[in-house]
């Protein structure tokens, strides 16, 4: 029996490095985005939530760093796209 599913939410997650590595930019993810590519030529209807190029910076234990959001915003997005919301 196939799935009646047909939104579906991509993340990208936050991006956390050692701080002595300096920041190395964050670039497309392509991945997801090919991913998405997939889906939508399958009729899916696709959102993707890109973490890492939220814009913050937060300084995490044992000299680490995170880049991109707390998710914070996360329930908003999927209350906007659930068939329920």
């Amino acid at each position: 029996m196939r799935s009646k599913i047909r939104n579906v939410l991509l993340i990208r997650p936050a991006i956390t490095q050692p701080r002595d590595m300096g920041y190395q930019g964050i670039g497309e993810p392509l991945g997801v985005l090919y991913i998405a590519a997939f889906l939508r030529g399958h009729g899916y209807k696709v959102h993707v939530f890109d973490a890492a190029s939220a814009g913050m910076v937060r300084e995490r234990r044992g000299g680490y760093l995170t880049y991109g959001s707390d998710y914070s915003g996360l329930a908003d997005v999927v209350a906007k796209i659930s068939p329920a919301g």
